[in-house]
């Protein structure tokens, strides 16, 4: 089951309730490609589920838009160094662990998704073609 009107109509504000959203048009691109039949089905209340009351866009761009760098002089690896240091930990053994602690946090989980990514592809060639396929027809 596919929501034509994808996360839109999930997280529309509680002011724009029972109103119908934008339609993407993937759901179609690959339908079409793979020929799997559409069935229009109306859900009516599934935005009950989850109301928003604020819409949390601007608040995310002003985060995404503070530098957090591997290198330790970010706003994340900042943040605990001056907590441990603040409590009373040495300052280079603080750093190093912060260090260490974004690296262990960071690499493994980049390259368990390459890895990821990588078998996806050599398992789904079918899918990565008709994806293909879609992208020339644009």
């Amino acid at each position: 089951m596919v929501f034509p009107e994808g996360t839109r109509g999930l997280n529309k504000t509680y002011d724009k309730r029972y109103r119908l959203q934008e339609f993407g048009t993937g759901f179609m691109r690959i339908a079409l490609e793979t020929q799997t039949p559409i069935v229009p089905v109306a859900v009516i209340g599934a935005e009950e589920q989850a109301p928003a009351f604020f819409d949390f866009k601007s608040v995310a761009k002003a985060i995404g838009s503070i530098p957090i760098t591997p290198g330790g002089i970010g706003v994340i690896e900042l943040g605990l160094t001056s907590l441990l240091v603040g409590f009373g930990g040495p300052k280079a053994g603080v750093v190093a662990a912060v260090l260490v602690y974004r690296f262990l946090a960071i690499v493994p989980t980049l390259v368990l998704g390459l890895v990821a990514a990588a078998t996806w592809k050599h398992h789904h060639p079918r899918r990565q073609e008709a994806l293909a396929a879609g992208a020339r027809l644009r």
